[in-house]
């Protein structure tokens, strides 16, 4: 009995060792935001008077750490008031953004270089309101 028992979880076990070679392929070759020749995808909220990058809330000009490289921001107004995306600093000057209305969506591709970035919307008043930040690319 005991040697029908294992041949009957042989085929079990070798299942479970082509998932797991599976998985370490995958995992090797990277994956999640990533969006073609080596860049990386951020999602960018945009609410009444924040602007979250990343899952980081940027307001009244806190800021946020990425890294070099080129990125494309993938800005969603989910405000309720029209909103945009300015970002400005080394080799980056996007400061004439679209305009949105609530639940538009756009990109923004830049190459981010080691240094500081202004972001902000510029539909007046909102930067007063606290719509603004800065990300360090170190």
């Amino acid at each position: 009995m005991d040697a029908a028992w294992r041949r009957s979880w042989r085929p079990l076990l070798a299942a479970w060792a082509v998932l797991a070679a599976v998985a370490l392929v995958a995992a090797a070759c990277g994956g999640g935001g990533s969006a073609g020749a080596g860049g990386n995808t951020v999602q960018v909220s945009l609410q009444e008077y924040k602007i979250v990058v990343g899952g980081t809330t940027l307001t009244k000009g806190n800021s946020m750490q990425m890294k070099p490289g080129q990125v494309t921001f993938k800005v969603t107004n989910d405000g309720s008031m029209q909103h945009d995306f300015a970002i400005q600093g080394p080799g980056v000057d996007e400061t004439n953004p679209q305009a949105l209305q609530p639940r538009q969506s756009t990109s923004v591709t830049v190459t981010l270089q080691k240094g500081t970035y202004q972001v902000w919307c510029t539909q007046p008043g909102h930067k007063d309101l606290g719509m603004y930040g800065q990300i360090d690319v170190q």
